[in-house]
């Protein structure tokens, strides 16, 4: 997994032409292209006042499919682990593959791995960051986000652990973990705080190989502290599924509301009376 990514990662950083032509393609066909063809007139509705910078809107519809399959994906995990179809086909074989394959080397690896999904090494990196770009940057913007998205993150997947109330496996558990089970607030904090750190970085990246490496670095953390609490018996597969699936779904969210809120201080502000005297002193004209 892990080399596959870097391959990937390596191909798209070299070619960004022929991703950005595959996404024009992709949204030429199948669910997007329903959607954007079916709900036209309200995209254009949002694009126009979201995006009055001149968007196509393609990014923007992009986001609302993804909004949309991440959270049919959630309720479709939340459904098969309320009905119990998911312990036979998919939880108990993968779990007791982990549970066989244990090595005392892996094992430790295990432990490290996991604690990048933990509050105790989130907050305080989280934390260092937004000091850091308040530092350099002069704003508070990013620590509202990291700070709003951790916590956001937090109550999500506590509330749902406590709506479904899943037990944690009964295996031979290499430490005591208390608490419900689904979905795993480890893969939630991981994927919505990394996601938010590659966010960041790959805006102030200067370099689109850079960006490509953010994000890449960010599905590896998240892929790994997934897999680790596997390993350790800490969850079932289909929590850890759960959690990757609520995390993705908040932190598209998140992005999504990133990029439009931008676009509609911009139209408040260029509708203003001062907005359109400097307009009309710049010698341009008003929106």
């Amino acid at each position: 997994m892990v080399g596959g990514t870097v391959y990937l990662a390596r191909r798209v950083a070299r070619d960004p032409e022929r991703l950005h032509a595959l996404g024009d393609r992709l949204a030429s066909l199948g669910l997007v292209a329903a959607i954007r063809e079916r709900y036209r007139s309200q995209l254009d509705f949002l694009i126009r006042r979201l995006r009055p910078e001149g968007a196509l809107g393609l990014s923007l519809t992009g986001s609302l499919v993804l909004i949309a399959l991440t959270g049919w994906g959630f309720g479709m995990v939340v459904q098969d682990v309320l009905a119990g179809e998911s312990f036979n086909p998919l939880d108990r074989p993968l779990l007791s593959f982990f549970i066989r394959h244990r090595e005392p080397w892996l094992t430790t690896v295990a432990y490290l791995v996991t604690s990048f999904g933990s509050s105790a090494v989130l907050v305080p990196l989280l934390v260092g960051v937004a000091l850091l770009w308040r530092w350099r940057g002069k704003t508070w913007r990013p620590a509202v986000v990291l700070a709003g998205g951790y916590g956001g993150a937090v109550i999500l997947y506590w509330l749902v652990k406590v709506v479904v109330r899943r037990p944690r496996p009964s295996v031979d558990l290499l430490r005591h973990f208390s608490g419900f089970s689904f979905p795993s607030g480890h893969a939630t904090q991981a994927i919505v705080a990394w996601g938010l750190l590659a966010a960041l970085a790959s805006g102030a990246a200067a370099s689109w190989p850079k960006k490509v490496a953010a994000w890449a670095g960010a599905f590896l953390l998240t892929f790994m502290v997934g897999v680790s609490r596997v390993y350790l018996g800490a969850h079932w597969p289909t929590d850890v599924i759960g959690g990757w699936v609520l995390g993705a779904l908040w932190l598209s969210a998140l992005l999504t509301l990133a990029r439009t809120l931008p676009g509609l201080r911009n139209q408040e502000r260029d509708s203003s009376p001062a907005g359109e005297h400097a307009a009309v002193s710049s010698g341009g004209s008003g929106p």
